[in-house]
């Protein structure tokens, strides 16, 4: 795996007078994921395996959470969970039971109603970046975008003139659909559940 110093070392000949680099790399990062995002990659997926402590209506998200994949679902119980719909909803489902509906603001998932006993709260997630900030961090994505991270620091800090954002997502249309795109994960269709996963993420 590569570290943020063999992106500075392989550029700085080019970059003499800049310093602090990691603003663009976090730049090319976040561009790169969410294009990642778009062509549906696993590159960009994560799973939750969040604990519901007993009678409880929230929990906190993974702090590298970015947007859920599909709906989430309760772990052996084979209950998938549904968006709130409404205020009603809300203030009908205050006693706790078994979840049925969810919303999530900020990195928090509210349940309603709360669950009254442990559970784990499963699915997959589109993860945030890890923003880099030393030259020991390690770069994501297995190096397949280094050198794509190397010319956005040109674009950005040098002379080359096409648009970063369209170069970003030129470079990774060109590699995403090879590497193979996510899937929902599969619950046992012991409830008729075929038709939960047919909303697209």
């Amino acid at each position: 795996m590569s570290q943020v110093k063999d992106i500075f070392d392989a550029v700085k000949h080019k970059l003499p007078d800049r310093d602090n680099l990691y603003p663009a790399i976090n730049t090319a990062l976040r561009l790169i994921s969410k294009r990642l995002f778009y062509n549906r990659s696993n590159l960009v997926r994560g799973e939750l395996d969040e604990t519901i402590t007993a009678d409880s209506s929230s929990l906190t998200l993974p702090t590298d959470f970015w947007g859920l994949i599909g709906a989430p679902y309760i772990e052996d119980d084979l209950s998938v969970l549904k968006p709130i719909p409404n205020e009603e909803e809300k203030l009908s489902n205050t006693e706790n039971t078994n979840p049925v509906f969810y919303e999530i603001i900020g990195q928090t998932c509210y349940l309603y109603p709360g669950s009254s006993s442990a559970e784990t709260l499963k699915g997959g997630y589109w993860t945030r970046p890890t923003k880099i900030t030393s030259p020991l961090d390690t770069m994501p994505f297995a190096e397949l975008f280094d050198d794509v991270i190397e010319d956005a620091l040109l674009e950005v800090y040098g002379e080359k003139n096409m648009g970063l954002r369209q170069f970003i997502y030129q470079a990774v249309d060109e590699i995403a659909p090879y590497i193979g795109r996510t899937a929902v994960t599969e619950v046992q269709d012991a409830q008729c559940l075929d038709s939960l996963y047919e909303e697209e993420w």
